[in-house]
């Protein structure tokens, strides 16, 4: 394998050029990484343009090119026994599952010094650095800056090698993306840099988006590959129909590795394996295993969760068989490996299904779930559900429980208020019922079934993603294309439309717009009196919850782990 050289001195600093504006010449901190991360982020036009170039384009190709000008070859990434999955829901839980799993497998199947466990992850929370995992735990941020400007000052050293045949529309036209990668594509390019400079054994990669061109295709040998449930997302991208999404979805399939897929709907199955046959791979499905429920605990909330970690196992049994050679063959006969036990109890995943108990007002409770599709939305709504109108009958008689509901989807191509309507109707049918609905349309017409009774929600907010109440933003999460100076975000268009559609929705139940997270992380807390218990669902935006996140002052690496079925932390400041 060949190594990076990464060490060369700099070509002299062009002050004209911003992405040039971090030199050798002091040291560089983590701050100086993330901001000069975030002059790689795509504006609207390069979006526009890669999804009209996308098939007559060669994204591969360029990240090849990239690739090579970091150091290295594609084949190079053969090294780390890349587990690759691709999906629409629970690609990261199902990451998180299978990554856990081989920690415990490693001693078994990985040669000494190399018996770490990497993890690649999209989008993240709170910090760049959670994208990035090694055993669980993201970079620290000395080692991201490091490996951060390790590879920035090789690509500012170098110029673009794609091949001669290359031509002008592999650009994408586009002189900023041929000098430098958009910020996905150098965050992939960074992660394969970290793992093999840190000598790890195996990874679990999560596709960005799609699959056929996505930045992380250009592994070439993966021990396994895996896609979790289809939903319709990234309509610009990939197409508006499932059967077009399975075909990008199924573009990480490779010859002679199994592909291994769970329940879908019958119009991505037959995709997924038209596909599977014309690549030469083997396509296995995966059954969901409920019967486990009474053999294993999950770390993460949510019946859902069951898919993914069934998945996950086969994916890791996958892996233990393909790196230890077939010496090592995990076998459910005499029921799930204690390994496999611990691991899937053990699991953490923040921001999907997540509790918190608020320290700042003890009688709060935050339910976290990022969802931002219709499918995960029908999720996240079925789950607030159980624990929340169960939660009520714990609650003493002398104690009222109060809702707060904190809701945005800045994203237009999303549908903010489709989405608002599918959780408002989900809720209501599934609190009447128990049971979730399979047609879109009656979700959409649930208020009109309801029954008179106390609402769902006894207030809802409607907020920008903005971190702060001074238009600052924490420069992690910082997003150019709904940033604060934007007309949208000042005019709180998005959020007037939502609260106008929920007033439909809800009558007569009480409303409130914030400009800033932290205002209306303010407003909720405000609304817990004396002797009541308030529970807030926040949901919409995975950077939505990732703000609330950052202003309730959560801390992954310190975050406590219960002996409770359902794990509860302490956040913020008192």
């Amino acid at each position: 394998m060949s190594t990076s050289s990464l060490s060369a001195a700099t070509a002299p600093v062009k002050e004209s050029d911003p992405q040039n504006a971090f030199p050798r010449t002091r040291p560089r901190t983590y701050t100086d990484a993330i901001n000069a991360l975030n002059t790689l982020q795509p504006n609207a036009d390069y979006v526009a343009q890669l999804a009209r170039s996308l098939e007559t384009a060669c994204p591969n190709l360029q990240m090849c090119g990239w690739v090579r000008r970091v150091g290295y070859s594609p084949s190079d990434f053969d090294a780390l026994n890349i587990v690759h999955v691709a999906g629409t829901k629970g690609k990261g839980s199902t990451c998180a599952f299978t990554s856990r799993i081989l920690q415990e497998y490693a001693p078994l199947i990985l040669p000494p010094g190399r018996q770490k466990i990497g993890l690649y992850t999209s989008p993240h929370l709170c910090n760049v650095r959670e994208r990035i995992r090694i055993d669980g735990t993201p970079l620290s941020e000395d080692l991201f800056a490091k490996y951060f400007f390790e590879v920035w000052d090789k690509l500012q050293e170098t110029k673009p090698q794609l091949p001669p045949e290359t031509d002008a529309k592999a650009r994408l036209g586009d002189p900023q993306e041929t000098m430098m990668p958009m910020y996905f594509r150098y965050m992939t390019l960074m992660a394969w840099h970290v793992f093999l400079e840190e000598n790890v054994g195996m990874v679990v990669m999560e596709v960005g988006v799609g699959g056929e061109y996505d930045a992380t295709n250009v592994v070439e040998r993966p021990v396994a590959t895996g896609i979790t449930l289809l939903d319709i997302d990234h309509v610009h991208l990939l197409g508006d129909i499932v059967e077009r999404i399975a075909w990008h979805k199924a573009g990480i399939m490779k010859k002679g590795v199994r592909c291994f897929s769970g329940s879908q709907v019958e119009g991505a199955k037959a995709v997924l394996a038209e596909r599977a046959q014309e690549k030469g791979a083997e396509l296995i499905w995966v059954p969901n295993w409920n019967e486990l429920k009474g053999e294993v605990e999950l770390g993460l909330q949510g019946g859902f969760q069951w898919a993914n970690a069934s998945l996950a196992m086969e994916l890791a049994r996958e892996a233990v068989r393909k790196v230890s050679g077939g010496k090592i063959e995990i076998g459910f006969d005499g029921g799930v490996p204690k390994e496999m036990v611990r691991a899937l109890k053990e699991t953490r995943w923040p921001g999907r299904c997540q509790v918190l108990r608020d320290k700042v007002k003890s009688n709060v409770e935050w339910c976290l779930d990022g969802a931002h599709t219709i499918e995960s939305m029908k999720v996240a709504g079925r789950w607030f559900v159980k624990r929340e109108w169960k939660s009520d009958e714990k609650v003493q008689d002398e104690k009222r429980r109060k809702r707060v509901l904190i809701f945005n989807q800045q994203d237009r191509a999303r549908d903010a208020k489709k989405l608002l309507k599918v959780l408002h109707g989900i809720l209501m049918l599934a609190r009447e019922t128990q049971h979730i609905p399979s047609s879109i349309s009656s979700l959409l017409t649930g208020a009109e079934a309801r029954v008179e009774e106390e609402p769902l929600f006894h207030h809802a907010i409607f907020t920008t993603n903005i971190t702060c109440r001074n238009n600052s933003v924490k420069p992690d999460l910082v997003y150019n294309k709904h940033g604060p100076d934007t007309l949208e975000i000042q005019e709180l268009t998005v959020q007037r439309e939502l609260e106008n559609e929920w007033r439909v929705l809800e009558n007569g139940v009480p409303t409130s717009l914030s400009r800033s997270v932290e205002e209306a992380v303010e407003v909720a807390r405000g609304l817990a009196g004396e002797g009541e218990e308030l529970v807030v669902l926040v949901t919409g935006s995975l950077r939505l919850v990732g703000g609330v996140l950052v202003v309730l002052e959560w801390n992954e690496e310190e975050e406590e782990e219960e002996e409770e079925e359902e794990q509860v932390v302490v956040v913020g400041k008192a």
